[in-house]
């Protein structure tokens, strides 16, 4: 029987181990308390109602006995109504609570009292001028301000009557061919000064951090009022954030010190420190293990040849150091489904492909139609890489296979690359602009626009839960440091994730069978191992690369499809791969579950090659299968 490697055996013992979220421990401190924490905000709708927008804003100036004000709508082409103006630009698109929503169906204004806070929370329906529902008004009123609660709602109902008289004669939402728009332009403090380089977000606690790179310091700032938080000192150079909210802790690579600093999220104070080679710069997170892959060294360190250091984020401890030719890398992607990531070799021009559970190299591949390639993002679904290359082009690579495809024009200088696969587009930042395309499909790009932002801006992030795109805005000569929030327009929210069950599977050494073939086989886009676990009655994921599937029972379409015994192959032309179920079968030839796979087109031309690739893969299987209970040691 062929035998795992050992390499594989750790990788497999590392993602089931249990590891403990208090496992970094160390003396905190910090500078300023996080605020309470609120829970995770829900997927927001695209709103474009600036004149709403003005209206509430001067009509919250004119009353500055009002703490909160907000008009909420059922924007053009939903069902659903949210925030469309608030005093909180950070709320617009949010969709309306059921508390908000109950004086809708009742007709009646509501009014609570918050003791803790000592203040009226009122909402108010409001109507239009043919006596239909318009919207409803919310705002907070001081106790101080208002001696009782029919004090407050005569105040309130006069400031809904104020914004109904003056959005009358206007309509509340507008049109306009812009994909995106600048919703907020936050000042800096004028000691921050420089480039910025990579932004993280924390949305259970509503936080955002900013990496101006020559301020020595994280900025964090709330998404909510949009203030400052605190500043995470420490950090001569701070150049990428990985946040874990299931442990609250900050990392955060310093190019200057050459280190991986981890601080307490509660505190910001230091918690830890992985000792790095000087330019520690880029990172990629493997959610699976808890690993991050940290590029350093090279040319700052008078070195032809850079490292990627992978570190376990769970014990600050390294795991590897992967050695790769060249002086200069950038941005990378990982693969959640394969055993693969890809990493921008900027000083030789190419693309460097690794395989994560061998922890080596693998190929690399040229990038010819763009130059000085840096950012990166990843279209899993259609299997296309996308290269950001600061000659003003995304080169669109073939995943599989390492092919250039085409390239799109951006602006000049970019150093942020993001492909939202919920709305199919992709965000590319770099000169002062973001540039948006949307994927028709695997093969076909349309050009949404360019918008304008802060001058000389090249790093972004999208907040897609809350419909935001942050921007930093570096000093100019003739402009301050800035960071500017954008709201992305004309999308479909995604639809709200159905929760998934999964029961505890103990299969470790189906795991390790899955993770060997998957690395000696690149040419499959996905695979996943099925049983019946021991004294169990369904049928679950037993082994898939992607780890959060295991455990989850097999859908009722796997089952159908292997119930004759035979192997199901379907076309996928949307993602262009063969979707294959077949009976998995141990050595004696006893079925004992179902093995289903994906094969991109490129790896099989027809549906009968196909299949005859996946039975093949069975048998090969098969040979190192013993028997049933094998699967589960």
């Amino acid at each position: 029987m062929k035998r795992i490697p050992l390499l594989l055996a750790l990788f497999v013992y590392s993602l089931l181990a249990q590891t403990k979220p208090g496992a970094l421990t160390g003396a905190v401190s910090g500078e300023r308390q996080a605020g309470a924490v609120l829970a995770a905000q829900p997927a927001y709708l695209p709103v474009n109602a600036p004149f709403a927008q003005q209206v509430v804003t001067a009509i919250k100036k004119a009353h500055p006995e009002l703490q909160k004000l907000g008009l909420h709508a059922i924007p053009p082409g939903f069902q659903d109504y949210a925030i469309i103006a608030s005093n909180f630009p950070s709320k617009i698109g949010k969709r309306s609570s059921d508390a908000d929503l109950a004086v809708v169906k009742s007709g009646k204004p509501a009014v609570q009292s918050n003791d803790k806070g000592k203040f009226f929370d009122l909402c108010l329906p409001m109507s239009g001028a043919d006596g239909k529902s318009a919207g409803i008004v919310v705002m907070e009123i001081p106790y101080a301000s208002a001696k009782d609660a029919e004090r407050a709602l005569a105040m309130a109902t006069s400031v809904r009557d104020e914004i109904r008289a003056k959005l009358a004669d206007h309509p509340l939402f507008e049109d306009g061919p812009a994909p995106m728009k600048v919703m907020e332009t936050i000042a800096l403090p004028p000691a921050v000064k420089g480039r910025f380089d990579h932004f993280a977000v924390d949305l259970k606690h509503n936080r955002l951090f900013a990496t101006p790179e020559d301020y020595h310091a994280v900025l964090v700032y709330d998404l909510v009022t949009s203030q400052p938080l605190a500043e995470i000192r420490g950090i001569a150079k701070p150049h990428a954030i990985l946040y874990r909210e299931d442990l609250n802790r900050i990392y955060v690579t310093d190019g200057e010190a050459g280190a991986l600093k981890i601080f307490d999220g509660k505190t910001y104070g230091p918690v830890a420190s992985v000792e790095l080679a000087k330019d520690a710069d880029a990172i990629g997170y493997e959610p699976a293990r808890q690993y991050l892959y940290v590029v350093n060294g090279g040319k700052d360190v008078g070195e032809s040849f850079s490292r990627l250091t992978v570190i376990d984020t769970n014990t600050a401890k390294k795991v590897a150091e992967i050695r790769i030719e060249g002086e200069t890398l950038e941005a990378m992607a990982l693969d959640i489904f394969r055993p693969r990531m890809y990493v921008n070799n900027r000083a030789k021009g190419q693309v460097a492909v690794v395989d994560r559970w061998k922890q080596a190299v693998v190929g690399s591949w040229p990038v010819t139609l763009g130059k000085d390639n840096v950012a990166m993002a990843l279209d899993e679904a259609h299997q296309r890489l996308f290269v950001g290359c600061r000659s003003g082009h995304v080169v669109v690579f073939d995943s599989n296979t390492g092919k250039e495809l085409q390239a799109l024009a951006i602006a000049k200088g970019i150093d942020d690359l993001e492909f939202e696969p919920a709305t199919s587009r992709l965000y590319a930042i770099g000169g002062g602009a973001v540039d948006i395309y949307e994927a028709i499909d695997a093969d076909h790009y349309k050009a949404l626009g360019s918008v304008a932002v802060a001058p000389q801006s090249k790093t972004g992030r999208l907040a897609p839960q809350i419909n935001r795109y942050f921007v930093a805005g570096p000093t100019t000569a003739t402009s301050a440091a800035v960071l500017q929030v954008l709201q992305p327009l004309g999308i479909r929210p995604p639809k709200p994730a159905q929760p998934v069950n999964a029961q505890p599977v103990h299969a470790p050494w189906a795991l390790e069978l899955e993770l060997a073939t998957l690395s000696a086989h690149p040419d499959l886009r996905k695979m996943g191992l099925h049983a019946v676990p021991p004294g169990e009655a369904d049928s679950v994921i037993i082994a898939n690369a992607n780890t959060t599937r295991i455990g989850v029972k097999s859908s009722q379409g796997d089952l159908d499809a292997v119930k004759d015994g035979k192997t199901y192959c379907a076309r996928k032309d949307d993602g262009s791969f063969y979707n294959l179920k077949l009976p998995l079968k141990d050595a004696a030839g006893k079925s004992i579950g179902i093995l289903v796979m994906e094969m991109p087109f490129t790896s099989a031309a027809d549906e009968a090659t196909a299949i005859r690739k996946a039975e093949d893969l069975r048998a090969e299987l098969a040979r190192q299968i013993p028997d049933y209970n094998r699967l589960f040691e």
